[in-house]
């Protein structure tokens, strides 16, 4: 039992559905990561120019104000402050002589002097001489912040302080995480969309498909006309053209066996009815109708056995070793299959043309080919009258032919004479042969990657022709038939119909 699963279309659609997610992650994750390092990138800027303006302030020592030196650092450091507009989230301190001495103007709404782990973090680094930059965490945010110490030296005294700026880095990454929100929503509706289109899509390109697979549910044993319909000319139309070629060739095979097995069953019936028939009839005490009887039975199952074989022959050329291709003479090949069936008939044997080159053939499968033309030859026309092997060379194939005297093909059976059980009939004759002969011979010429051809006219005679090419087919070019065409389908156009034996 076949166990449930997934519809294709389902795990397609998953498939995009789960790339296109992992994609939108990724970006998003990018994004918020780009983000976050331009804010921390943007802090680090903001310091060092605050860093900057500072050092231009000490280096000249000199109030831009009053145009006299400072006299204190608690002097340098409220001018600093002063002179500076800090940025949203940007707080500031001034720390002389160890304690907050001044603060961020009343608007700013970052307040340092508010965090008392902030103060504690800072005090000891303000009392030393050197610039700090660093960041700390308390309960209240994350700070990055820059410490800048100043001397002011008036003799006797020189007064220390340092300024600190500081971003209250939590705030800052809040306006992205509020940005990135927006992006994650948006993120979400294409993503929701994209889903839904892309659902729509898959079933549309998968509509061939479940047409292909609502046909194949339909086809039953007695019904294979239905065709799939072919839109466009992408991919899936290409499909739908060779699932529905792939039906023609299953009905022709279906419809081809059907056909063989009513014929078949057609053909033994009669022997089959004649031998009961004189068993029944049979007189058992009466030696020469027995004889008869045993004669006549005989002869029907000896039919039988032909045609078993003919049958058997005829599945096996759809085998690719059905013939073996080597190098042949093709004169010496001709002449003993004359020789051959100088034996079926008192005919005129003739061998009309010889020629002296190599072919790449089955010896034995020609040889049978030219035989069974000959006994239809025997069969077909009367005795002392002619019949002519010959063999000439045609470009790049060479002719094999055999040509009677006999009474012709009437031009209206041309057309059929190599399907199977096909048989010419005329006023007076006796049904006689399998109907196979020439059904076979077309498939060892098929095998061989030839033709047969057929010339005929009533009372003048028949010519058949195999048509086989000097040098052995590409793969692409010999194509074995398979067993229904053999038994049952007429070459279209490769070769004209003849006598069936």
């Amino acid at each position: 039992m076949r166990r449930a699963g997934a519809s294709v279309r389902v795990r397609l659609v998953t498939a995009v559905v789960v790339l296109l997610a992992l994609a939108l992650g990724v970006l998003t994750f990018l994004d918020i990561s780009l983000q976050r390092q331009q804010v921390i990138s943007r802090i680090d800027t903001e310091l060092d120019r605050r860093w900057n303006e500072l050092i231009q302030l000490t280096a000249t020592g000199v109030d831009p104000e009053t145009g006299r030196a400072f006299e204190t650092a608690d002097q340098l450091v409220r001018v600093a402050l002063q002179r500076t507009v800090p940025a949203p989230n940007e707080g500031e301190l001034g720390i002389v002589d160890g304690a907050v001495a001044w603060t961020a103007q009343a608007e700013v709404p970052t307040r340092l002097e508010d965090d008392p782990e902030f103060l504690a973090h800072i005090a000891v680094l303000t009392s030393g001489s050197s610039v700090v930059r660093g960041s700390v965490t308390t309960n209240h945010t994350t700070y990055d912040y820059l410490i800048v110490p100043v001397a002011v030296s008036n003799e006797p005294t020189t007064t220390v302080g340092a300024v600190v700026y500081a971003f209250d880095r939590n705030a800052e990454l809040e306006v992205v995480a509020t940005a990135m929100w927006w992006r994650l929503l948006l993120a979400t509706g294409v993503f929701v969309i994209g889903a839904t289109v892309i659902w729509f899509l898959v079933g549309r390109l998968m509509r061939p498909i479940g047409l292909v697979r609502q046909t194949a549910e339909e086809i039953t044993d007695t019904d294979l006309s239905r065709r799939i319909p072919v839109h466009g000319n992408d991919d899936l139309a290409q499909l739908t053209v060779t699932v529905n070629s792939m039906l023609d060739r299953l009905e022709t095979a279906m419809s081809s066996q059907r056909n063989l097995l009513d014929d078949v069953g057609h053909e033994l019936r009669t022997p089959l009815t004649v031998v009961r028939g004189h068993l029944e009839l049979m007189d058992a005490g009466d030696p020469s109708d027995a004889r008869a009887t045993r004669d006549l039975v005989v002869d029907e199952i000896d039919r039988m056995n032909r045609l078993v074989n003919d049958l058997t022959l005829l599945a096996a050329a759809s085998r690719p070793d059905f013939a073996t291709l080597q190098p042949v003479h093709v004169g010496l090949l001709v002449d003993d299959a004359l020789e051959k069936a100088r034996s079926l008939g008192d005919r005129n044997w003739r061998l009309g043309g010889f020629v002296d080159t190599e072919a790449m053939l089955d010896a034995q499968r020609i040889t049978q080919a030219l035989l069974q033309l000959a006994a239809n030859a025997v069969r077909y026309s009367e005795s002392g009258t002619s019949v002519t092997f010959a063999a000439i060379e045609d470009g790049e194939h060479i002719r094999l032919s055999v040509r009677d005297e006999g009474r012709g093909i009437p031009s209206g059976e041309l057309e059929g004479i190599f399907d199977r059980f096909a048989r010419v009939r005329q006023a007076g004759d006796r049904i006689d042969g399998s109907g196979l002969g020439l059904a076979i011979v077309r498939s060892i010429c098929d095998a061989h990657g030839g033709t047969v051809e057929v010339v005929s006219a009533i009372g003048m005679g028949s010519t058949f022709t195999l048509v086989l090419p000097r040098r052995a087919a590409t793969g692409a070019e010999v194509t074995q038939r398979d067993i229904a065409d053999e038994l049952g389908t007429p070459m279209g156009g490769a070769a004209l119909g003849g006598r069936n034996a």
